[in-house]
């Protein structure tokens, strides 16, 4: 603006220089002179309004704030971050949900052995054969659990000796049993005491919480093989 202001002032002057034909340098003297003397008018103008404006500020807010540098600002935003963090607390039904997402459930019914769980479910024979378990566990009249040994849980149940300990959970309700007895019979054998088997006895009709039956031995093919490995527990 002041430039525009000093450019019109020279034009004028010029104007009268052509018209009156002055000579020397008198006139373009008092025509430099003339312009930064209207240059300052101009800035003192403008102080005064900046003052004056600052004035009003003052009057309407009492005060004028200093102002922050950006870092300033950034800072003040961080730490009232940080105090809201530090103040938020976590409801009980949230902090549930954040253990149920961190913990992997365990299925009501199933059994645990060295840190490996499988499914059970309740099963009976049809024509006096159980139906193909899968990966699964059979569960037959509360106390005879079968699987097969290379596709479920009972795959670990060859580790386990005498006064070993595993987890089954039935219904939601989970106990610890202890491994009373662990032997290995062939096929036929084991065939001819299935029923005291499946009343949770052994072979000598001694009584156990739970009787566990897998392969062993050599395979047959068909999930079926040439032994049988017995295990009869008790709850821990």
């Amino acid at each position: 603006m002041r430039l525009k202001v000093f450019n019109s002032i020279c034009k004028d002057f010029s104007r009268l220089f052509e018209k009156y034909h002055c000579q020397g340098v008198i006139i373009p003297l008092f025509m430099l002179v003339f312009g930064f003397s209207c240059l300052s008018k101009v800035n003192i103008a403008t102080s005064i309004n900046t003052q004056s404006y600052d004035k009003e500020v003052v009057a309407s807010s009492g005060s004028i704030d200093k102002v922050e540098s950006p870092a300033q600002i950034d800072k003040e935003i961080s730490s009232s971050y940080k105090t809201t963090v530090r103040n938020t607390t976590i409801s009980s039904s949230d902090a549930v949900q954040l253990t149920s997402k961190s913990t992997p459930s365990v299925p009501a019914n199933s059994i645990t052995i060295n840190g490996q769980t499988g499914s059970i479910f309740y099963t009976t024979p049809v024509n006096g054969e159980f139906p193909d378990t899968g990966r699964k566990i059979g569960l037959y009249n509360g106390v005879f659990l079968f699987g097969h040994r290379g596709s479920s849980v009972f795959s670990n149940l060859s580790s386990l000796g005498v006064g070993s300990t595993f987890t089954i959970t039935l219904n939601g309700n989970s106990k610890q049993y202890v491994v009373q007895k662990a032997v290995v019979l062939d096929y036929d054998t084991a065939q001819s005491n299935r029923a005291q088997y499946y009343v949770g006895r052994d072979e000598n009709y001694k009584k156990y919480d739970y009787v566990l039956m897998t392969c062993a031995g050599q395979s047959l093919g068909g999930g079926q093989a040439t032994h049988r490995l017995m295990v009869f527990v008790k709850e821990a």
